[in-house]
């Protein structure tokens, strides 16, 4: 009896240890499985959390992709504006320079053209003024220098003679030709009644006058000589010549 006892103890106590295993050893697997699931949670959240950072960085790659693709674009564009506004204006400029260069050349041409027509002009004018100069000589006598001193004399009645310095006691006749005694006696006479005082004129003949009279007082010359109404003439005519061709 005592050993079926014991024996009988021996197995509820070993039923007992087994019973405390198993729940000692289920409450480690339930906390284990708990802690694995929890685990297992936790990596999910991560995995998703990093999942979702992923697609974040990938949106904003591709977002930096494509604003580096339009500033790319945009720079494209507007370098290829700059470049074509700066070809545009290259062809303005060489439009405008090449536009003056044009007309410089065009006023040289003009201004040289010009020259040369008032060159030949003024040529002819003296060549005019010296073949009348040689036509008249030949045919100014001793009474058409008296007829010239007659109007040179009319003239002369007109004329003011407070210019003349009072210091003049000489006056100089000048003629084409010779003067006749009574016509220089004349010619003192008005200069007496003009002056206000006794002059002696002196007569002297110079075949470049061509025709008419000069008179010289001191440094004053009353020139009304044909060669000097030629001269007046020829340089009227050259002075319009700047006009003529518009210098």
């Amino acid at each position: 009896m005592i050993l079926v006892g014991f024996i009988v103890a021996q197995i509820i106590i070993f039923v007992v240890i087994i019973l405390v295993l198993k729940k000692l050893i289920f409450q480690d697997t339930n906390s284990a499985v708990s802690r694995l699931t929890q685990l297992d949670d936790i990596n999910r959240e991560k995995e998703r959390q990093l999942m979702q950072r992923l697609e974040e960085a990938d949106r904003m790659l591709a977002e930096r992709k494509q604003e580096l693709a339009d500033e790319e674009k945009r720079m494209k564009q507007e370098s290829e504006r700059a470049a074509n506004q700066l070809y545009e204006d290259l062809v303005k400029k060489a439009k405008v320079e090449a536009e003056e260069i044009v007309k410089k050349a065009i006023s040289v041409r003009d201004k040289m053209r010009a020259d040369a027509m008032i060159e030949a002009e003024g040529k002819m004018i003296e060549f005019t003024k010296d073949l009348l100069a040689k036509v008249m000589t030949p045919m100014m006598d001793e009474q058409m220098t008296v007829k010239l001193l007659e109007a040179f004399l009319k003239d002369l009645e007109e004329a003011d003679f407070n210019v003349i310095s009072k210091t003049v006691k000489n006056v100089d006749l000048y003629a084409s030709g010779k003067v006749p005694d009574e016509a220089v006696a004349k010619v003192k006479e008005l200069l007496v009644r003009k002056l206000e005082r006794p002059v002696e004129v002196r007569v002297h003949e110079d075949a470049a006058l061509i025709a008419g009279i000069s008179l010289k007082f001191g440094t004053l010359m009353i020139d009304d000589s044909f060669s000097e109404k030629l001269r007046a003439a020829a340089v009227e005519l050259k002075d319009s010549l700047a006009w003529k061709y518009k210098i």
